[in-house]
């Protein structure tokens, strides 16, 4: 049964990710425990929605990490003061 993960499940996979489980371990155990939903048309929708919505918002912090790290290679410090010796 394929099923998309709410939360992450050990041994299974991460929340967000749709993956194949057993049919019993997924009626009995992840959907009554809200673990996980069925991957109908429906939900598969939802999914593909927020994969590129969380996506989008990845790629704009990547970008913005980018822009931060040229200024940062940019800068220069220069300290000045005397070391312990006094000089």
């Amino acid at each position: 049964m394929k099923i998309i993960l709410l939360k992450d499940v050990k041994g299974l996979g991460e929340a967000g990710e749709l993956v194949n489980a057993k049919d019993g371990y997924a009626r009995n155990f992840l959907l009554p425990r809200n673990l996980a939903v069925e991957a109908t048309p429906a939900n598969m929708k939802k999914w593909e929605e927020r994969k590129k919505i969380e996506e989008a918002k990845e790629k704009e912090e990547y970008e913005k990490a980018l822009k931060l790290k040229e200024k940062i290679e940019n800068l220069t410090v220069e300290l000045k003061g005397k070391d312990r010796r006094g000089r």
